[in-house]
């Protein structure tokens, strides 16, 4: 797909392990929550006002 972010490596960002890391802007684009799949469930992912991010299902 176009619109898909490429993961950064955690190494690349100073976390030491060599897995994906997504920023969070970019998973957002500008949005307040966003949905996330996994096996089927739905979690929402927002952003609160204090600049936090909660994971909820």
């Amino acid at each position: 797909m176009a619109d898909e972010v490429p993961p950064r490596i955690a190494e690349d960002v100073g976390l030491g392990a060599a897995v994906p890391c997504y920023a969070a802007a970019d998973l957002l684009r500008g949005r307040e929550r966003v949905h996330i799949t996994l096996d089927g469930q739905a979690y929402l992912l927002r952003l609160t006002a204090n600049g936090r991010l909660f994971l909820t299902k």
